[in-house]
Parts: structure tokens; C-alpha cells; sequence
């Protein structure tokens, strides 16, 4: 997909009364060399990114849906592609992978990451698809530890901390806020914040593990080894046009102007699609939320999930869809290199 350059800027005034052009940062020089050379014949064994391994376990193919410990959600098929082009083998017609009844998912069965994962894409966006995929997947993958939700999301300007949050930026969810959950008064809506009324907590492995993941040397490593996993899927002709950066041609380098960004921090999640500043910055003013999307309120609960979703503009009037592509495979290059680190129950 060849994208025309942009020349329009983010200049309205965000949180913290300040105006910036949001669309001129960018990553560090990931892409280097491309040489624009064919894609490789189509096969199910890919080839896999050339990511440092930091954890152990068994990345065996499983004998059954039952040995699936990992699964990704994906809401928009872009998304879904983002992860299935940087998927290192696919299994998908494995008579022991049938999903069991009442299943109604459609799965992708393959190795991410050096870890077999259940793919799947939602029927529909929103919290009650996602609530709807998420109970279905506990039906045939009783045994999922993690589930990754991957994506994109609209950012808050910057975390509350002075690091601006630029496009393309990946914001990975620690706590997720149902901002849609409530009741609506005379003077505006009221959010519910009685403990019966929030999502709950992760699991203490998950949450020790993002806890460790955000510490300064893990995120370090996890920026370098997303940033890898890019590189080498820019190598792939088909994979550079598809998700291109915007603006550019899939054969010319990335910008030098930044590196790109992890955050970790609080995700608020409604049904609405959000497209009014002066919501989304009460959201940040009251819930300190760092990215707002759509179906992670639907999963939370259901399965001990992880977001990873990148920043494609800003829930405001300047809402477009220009940055989703390239979003979406930084979150997909993000998640692959998380679950690289996971480590897997033998």
C-alpha cells in the first residue's frame, strides 16, 4: 500500500496547553539498506527475525489445542496482518487444532516470537466482541497463560512525566479503565469507581513480569529487540509496501529523528470511538490514562491480558487513519519481541 507524503500537521493545543506538530517525530534509523529484493515464494515455514532470546522453555509445535499457552487478539484485520506477516510458521491446517464446540472462532495456529500462539481476529470491534473471542478461546486453549491484545489506540499527548507520545509510539496496558462504565447525570457522566464496579488485577506472574519488562535495562532490550524485528520485516518487499511509514516509499530509510518509544501505563477503554479533546484530556486528567481504544474492557477480565497497541492519533478532530498501517506492525513487531521473552511452562 503506497501512502502520499502528509503535509498536514498536529498543531491544535493538547494536554498541558502546549502546541506541538506531532507528525514531524519520528523512530531512529530502523530500516537501513533496503533493497527493495522479491518476497520470498509463499511457504509455512518463514523466515524468523533475528531477535535476541532472552528466556527459556519449549517452543515445540503442540500436539494439541490444549499445549497452547499463548494467545493474541487482534480487533481490525490490519492488525491481525501486522501479526500474521511477522508470524515465523503457520499451522493452519492442523487436524488436532479444530476448535471445540461452541466455538465460533476463526484461529491462526503457528510459532511468533519462537512460541506457538493462537491468532485470532475479532468478527467485530468493541468491547462486547472482545468479551465474545475471549470466552470462546477459554473453550478450546483451556491452558492460556497470556494473552496479548495488539493493536493500535489513540494517545494522550504526552505520559504525565514530560516524554511526549508521538505516532507510532507503543503504549503497553498495566491496568485498563472501562471509561464507558457508569451513569449519566444531568451534569455529565459519572464514571463507576466502586471496587465491585472496576476490572480487576492480573495475575501476579503477568504483573510481576510487565513490572520487570518496564525496569530501565528490560526496556532497553525490548525497544532494540522491536526495533529488530522491524528491520527484518522491511526486508520483505511485500510486507515494506503493505506497511509502509507514511509519507515514504518502501524503499527509502526511516527517519533519524528519534528512537522509537515503550510506555507502560493505563489504558481506557469504551465502546464509542473517540474523537473529542476535550474528552479524552478529562480522561487523562481523572484516570491518568496514557491510550484509549475499544476491546480491551471486553478481554480483561476474561483472560490474563497484556496491550500492546500503538499510537495511530490522538482521539481528537484530527482523528484519520494515514498512520494505522505502520502502527500496526510496530505493536505487531512489540508484541513479537514480548513473547520472545516469555517464558513458557514446560
Amino acid at each position: 500500500m503506497s501512502q502520499q507524503p502528509s503535509q498536514q500537521n498536529w498543531s491544535n493545543n493538547h494536554a498541558g496547553g502546549q502546541s506541538r506538530n506531532h507528525y514531524g517525530n519520528h523512530f531512529g534509523n530502523v530500516y537501513h539498506n533496503y533493497s527493495g529484493s522479491p518476497a520470498p515464494a509463499a511457504s509455512n515455514n518463514r523466515n524468523e527475525p533475528q531477535v535476541p532470546s532472552t528466556s527459556s522453555g519449549s517452543n515445540a509445535r503442540p500436539r494439541s489445542l490444549d499445549e497452547f499457552q499463548i494467545a493474541i487478539i487482534c480487533a481490525l484485520k490490519k492488525e491481525y496482518d501486522a501479526v500474521d506477516a511477522l508470524m515465523e510458521e503457520v499451522w493452519d491446517r492442523e487436524e488436532a487444532f479444530k476448535p471445540r464446540r461452541p466455538d465460533s472462532n476463526t484461529y491462526t495456529f503457528g510459532r511468533l516470537g519462537g512460541k506457538p500462539v493462537a491468532l485470532v481476529n475479532l468478527p467485530s470491534m468493541g468491547e462486547i466482541s472482545a468479551a465474545g473471542v475471549a470466552s470462546h478461546i477459554k473453550i478450546s486453549l483451556p491452558n492460556i497463560e497470556i494473552a496479548f491484545l495488539v493493536g493500535l489506540c489513540a494517545g494522550a499527548p504526552n505520559d504525565g512525566k514530560g516524554n511526549e507520545i508521538s505516532m507510532a509510539d507503543v503504549i503497553i496496558g498495566t491496568q485498563v479503565i472501562q471509561e464507558d462504565y457508569g451513569r449519566l447525570r444531568d451534569e455529565g457522566f459519572e464514571r463507576k469507581t466502586a471496587v465491585e464496579d472496576v476490572l480487576g488485577r492480573l495475575p501476579p506472574r503477568v504483573r510481576g513480569w510487565l513490572v520487570q519488562r518496564s525496569g530501565r535495562r528490560h526496556l532497553k532490550e525490548l525497544r532494540q529487540h522491536t526495533e529488530s524485528v522491524l528491520s527484518k520485516a522491511f526486508e520483505d518487499s511485500e510486507t515494506a509496501d503493505d506497511f509502509a511509514f507514511p509519507g515514504r516509499q518502501a524503499y527509502e530509510s526511516f527517519p533519524s529523528s528519534r528512537k522509537l518509544k515503550i510506555f507502560f501505563g493505563r489504558i481506557g477503554s469504551s465502546n464509542p470511538t473517540l474523537r473529542s479533546q476535550v474528552r479524552r484530556d478529562e480522561m487523562i486528567k481523572q484516570d491518568r490514562i496514557l491510550g484509549f481504544e475499544m476491546e480491551s474492557a471486553g478481554v480483561w477480565d476474561q483472560l490474563p491480558t497484556v496491550v500492546v497497541k500503538a499510537v495511530c492519533d490522538y482521539g481528537d478532530d484530527q482523528k484519520n487513519k494515514e498512520w494505522q498501517e505502520f502502527a500496526a506492525l510496530v505493536a505487531a513487531a512489540c508484541t513479537t519481541a514480548l513473547v520472545r521473552d516469555w517464558v513458557l511452562h514446560v
